[in-house]
């Protein structure tokens, strides 16, 4: 039958997916009620481009991991061929292996799936075709988010069809991903009067009666699949379309659905209805043995041949292997003539035959949705299923499998275990019920070993959910039962490692803190415990000779990246380098942090590094490097669970970085958008947010406003208990907003006190910068001459830029005019490297008040790059191809390939092999 009134809406979806032939990738959603015609019109376009995949959601199939994207993507990851690079840690999804470096890393699964894709359309244009998505796993769905995000520069084209109205009802996930910038939506409308008319008479053979057709489109509402099945029902009634015929039109229509599917199964056999059932039940694991089988006819073979022939006949199912509807409405149809008693029972039996299969993840589905066994073996099997959804990335999936499995019940030697495996599940999620479960475990076990391991659990995420204190008393009861040195000392790492962060947990933990502090030599081992302690005493003032030294001996040879370490030590240990002016060691660092993420595809270990990266780029004048490194963690999908420790961090290095590159205006643009991201008084990584913010404020020559940001930083200071002035360092800032506003004596004493803390810290960049703002509140030119020296033995390139433009400033004041012009052209020089415009642009205006007629450079070279046209020309000097570049980025070869294009034309090179000494050395 031809495709009725859909030509439009096909020809608009067949040119967006031809785009992809161009390499301009896309996404379009086909909506519309039960029956509409979605699956038509995708089905038409499948079949019309090449290199077509299909895959659909089933309404009882959300819990089975990453089912659609095995549907989708299977041909694309053969068995008996080994994946490239990055694809391969998407093995796991295809059970070839498990992916990244722990269960629940599921960004690593979605990073190795988008090469999966990218890679096969790199070799052909690729239409990916999922209909039902509603009805997909969660997992599919974060992985087709994951793709949609970044399909524009794919030879690929994503089409989706979305069921609306009340069997169609739509999860907050997937309404996420259609409202994705960029979707293109398709609204399929019902079936016009005369195309009503034409289905029907095309089924009956026959012109019909204008009043014939009128009843027609009344019973169905123009709906095409309702117009199919009266048109049939009209047929098997041997209807002509005659005007008397209009009132037998409205009878049959009446039937609907769900009363003509059970008719036209009703006359096949005895054993149609009972096999339909069983099909609708197995869904897409429906083979012929299974739901023989399950329909109870495994004595009766022929019948069941007979049955299933005469349900073809009928267009009941679809003439294929496995078995399945002709339409998901008739799946539905078949299912709700089913009590739920019913369907429970046919699940667990079910369970059982895929048990004695051998197909324990199909079976755990079952179990899932049927009645509980009181059966170990089937708690065995719920749990082997949730730990290959965990490896798989599908924590939701894990949590539903081992809540089903507590209340199967286990025997009670494993309830503990159950809740604890419950626990860590919910918290990959991100679910509050995790500390609920973690903490019902330790109470139940009495094993010292599972003690430790729930403890680690539950003490991270009492912390995540600020639950301090509790999470203290947790770590500390583990630390008293840990059968091993080792163990113990992992749990308290994580006492001390949010101890450096957390103002309240800095008065749970003094003791601790005091202890760690009063050590004066370690075993080379003991890289935890080094590590810590050089945060701590970056954190709060120095020395800066022993942060150093430990900080270089906890990271040797990376020990610190391994994955029995409590995440984020390796990263944080190398920002307390960044601290004390300690640039390359810190940069190589958490270069290989990024380069770890890279490998294993860890999104949110790049997220870390990168937010870390980005703050210590700013803080050593490299603003355009920042910018880059912030935006990179600030766009990865997984932000809901960066948020917690980092956002704030990243946020403030990206408006701080936009402020030095664009000036004011852009950066109240970038403050904006994140006004919801806050800061508050306890965390140590949220102060750089509101120091940021208030430097935007100043510049805007709002000082009040500057000021009252800053409180926030007094506020936590007072709760950390000391300064922080290497990290949180908000005194200056406020010495300049209190002198704007006419307050010199305010101004004098946040001076005083910020040049007492960074001569007991050390380090040029502090000592430079307390310098700096005394010769501001005192107008002293000899005290800014000293910060000027001090701060070039300091690797912020851009502090010292400041510095020289106030110190010029201040010669032309006293009418020094020529003598100014050399300080301010080294800081113009300085600004225009470093891509700080408007720090380059107030040199600019100093020089110009000095009587010199600066010429500017050009806007090509290093400046002339954009942020990620920077990042990937360094990366290519480095070595790397434009597939690792893209790999480390989590864009595409296509995106690199334009970029490093744009920079070589500003740069004014041919190629990489022209790169070496035009960029700034990359650390390490």
């Amino acid at each position: 039958m031809d495709l009725l009134e859909r030509d439009a809406e096909l020809a608009a979806i067949t040119e967006l997916a031809a785009g992809a032939e161009h390499g301009v990738g896309s996404v379009v959603v086909v909506r519309g009620t039960a029956g509409i015609g979605k699956s038509t019109v995708l089905n038409r376009l499948a079949d019309t481009m090449t290199g077509a995949l299909r895959a659909g959601g089933g309404e009882l199939e959300d819990d089975v991991p990453f089912g659609v994207v095995r549907e989708l993507l299977s041909t694309l990851a053969p068995h008996d061929q080994a994946l490239s690079d990055a694809a391969e840690l998407c093995a796991p999804v295809f059970a070839r292996g498990r992916a990244g470096d722990s269960p629940g890393d599921a960004g690593a699964v979605l990073h190795g799936l988008y090469w999966l894709v990218a890679d096969a359309a790199e070799r052909e244009p690729l239409t990916l075709v999922v209909d039902d998505v509603q009805w997909a796993d969660r997992a599919s769905v974060r992985f087709l988010a994951y793709l949609a995000r970044r399909i524009g520069d794919l030879r690929c084209t994503l089409a989706l069809g979305l069921r609306a109205g009340p069997r169609g009802h739509v999860r907050d996930d997937v309404l996420a991903l259609i409202g994705l910038p960029g979707v293109h939506r398709i609204d399929l409308a019902t079936l016009s009067p005369d195309a009503v008319a034409t289905l029907i008479a095309s089924s009956l053979g026959t012109t019909v009666d204008p009043s014939f057709a009128q009843a027609c489109v009344a019973a169905t509402g123009g709906n095409p699949l309702l117009c199919v099945a009266l048109a049939g029902e009209l047929s098997r009634r041997r209807m002509r379309g005659t005007a008397t015929e209009t009132a037998a039109v409205n009878e049959a229509g009446a039937v609907g659905v769900v009363e003509s599917v059970r008719r036209r199964i009703a006359r096949c056999s005895t054993a149609a209805p009972p096999l339909a059932l069983a099909v609708a039940i197995l869904g897409p694991s429906a083979t012929f043995r299974r739901a023989r089988d399950l329909a109870g006819l495994a004595d009766a073979d022929a019948d069941a041949t007979a049955a299933v022939d005469a349900l073809v006949a009928e267009d009941v199912l679809a003439d294929e292997r496995p078995l399945r509807f002709t339409h998901p409405i008739l799946r539905a149809a078949v299912l709700d003539d089913a009590t739920a008693a019913t369907q429970a029972r046919r699940h667990t039996d079910a369970a059982r035959l895929l048990i004695a299969e051998g197909a324990e993840e199909l079976a755990a589905h079952h179990l899932r949705l049927g009645e509980p066994l009181g059966d170990p073996d089937a708690v065995d099997v719920l749990r082997r299923a949730a730990t290959g959804a965990l490896d798989r990335g599908a924590s939701e999936v894990a949590v539903t499998y081992l809540a089903r499995a507590l209340i199967e019940p286990p025997p009670p030697p494993q309830r503990a275990e159950l809740l604890y495996e419950l626990g860590v599940a919910e918290s990959y999620a991100g679910l509050p019920t995790a500390t609920e479960h973690l903490e019902a475990a330790l109470k139940r076990t009495e094993d010292a070993e599972l003690s430790v391991q729930i403890a680690h659990a539950l003490g991270d995420a009492q912390m995540w959910s600020g639950q301090w204190e509790e999470s203290v008393e947790t770590l500390e009861r583990g630390i008293a039962v840990a059968p091993a040195p080792a163990a113990a000392t992992v749990l308290r790492s994580q006492i001390l490692r949010a101890a450096t962060g957390s103002a309240r947990v800095r008065h749970l933990t003094a003791d601790r803190l005091a202890e760690l502090r009063a050590r004066e030599h370690f075993d080379p081992d003991e890289r935890l415990a080094m590590g810590l302690l050089a945060i701590e005493l970056a954190m709060t003032n120095g020395p800066v000779d022993r942060v150093v030294a430990l900080a270089h001996r906890a990271l040797a040879d990376q020990v610190l990246l391994a994955g029995n370490v409590p995440e984020g030590i390796h990263e944080l240990t190398a920002t307390a380098l960044a601290l004390v002016d300690d640039e390359t060691t810190s940069l190589h660092a958490l270069d290989a942090a990024v380069d770890q993420a890279r490998r294993r595809g860890n999104a949110m270990l790049y997220a870390r590094a990168s937010a870390l990266r980005a703050w210590s780029l700013l803080r050593f004048g490299r603003p355009a490097e920042a910018e880059a490194d912030a935006r990179s963690a600030l766009e990865l999908d997984e932000a809901a669970r960066f948020n917690a420790v980092l956002l704030p961090l990243a946020v403030g290095a990206l408006i701080g970085a936009v402020l030095e590159c664009r000036g004011a205006a852009e950066a109240r643009a970038v403050a904006d958008e994140y006004a919801a991201v806050t800061a508050d008084d306890d965390a140590a990584g949220a102060q750089p947010l509101p120091v940021a913010r208030a430097e935007v404020a100043l510049a805007e020559r709002r000082p009040d406003v500057a000021l009252a940001e800053l409180e926030v930083c007094r506020r936590w200071e007072r709760a950390f208990s000391g300064s922080s002035v290497g990290f949180a360092s908000w005194r200056p800032t406020a010495v300049a907003a209190h002198l704007a506003l006419g307050e010199p004596d305010a101004a004098a004493e946040l001076a005083a006190q910020q040049s007492a803390f960074a001569v007991r810290f050390g380090g040029a960049t502090v000592i430079g910068v307390a310098e700096h703002a005394t010769a501001l509140v005192h107008r002293d030119l000899p005290q800014m001459e000293r910060a000027v020296e001090t701060l070039r033995g300091s690797p912020a390139r851009t502090l010292l830029a400041r510095a020289l433009t106030d110190h010029g400033a201040m010669l032309r004041a006293i009418h020094q005019p020529v003598a100014a012009r050399t300080p301010l052209r080294e800081a113009l020089d300085i600004a225009d490297r470093a891509g700080a415009e408007a720090l380059a642009l107030a040199a600019l205006e100093e020089l110009e008040a000095a009587g010199a007629r600066p010429v500017r450079r050009q806007a090509t070279g290093l400046d002339a790059l954009t942020p990620a046209e920077r990042r990937a020309t360094r990366m290519a000097a480095e070595g790397l191809t434009n597939r690792q570049i893209a790999q480390a980025s989590f864009v595409s070869p296509r995106t690199i390939e334009m970029h490093l294009s744009n920079a070589y034309r500003k740069l004014g090179v041919e190629g990489r092999g022209d790169l070496a000494g035009l960029l700034p050395a990359a650390a390490g």
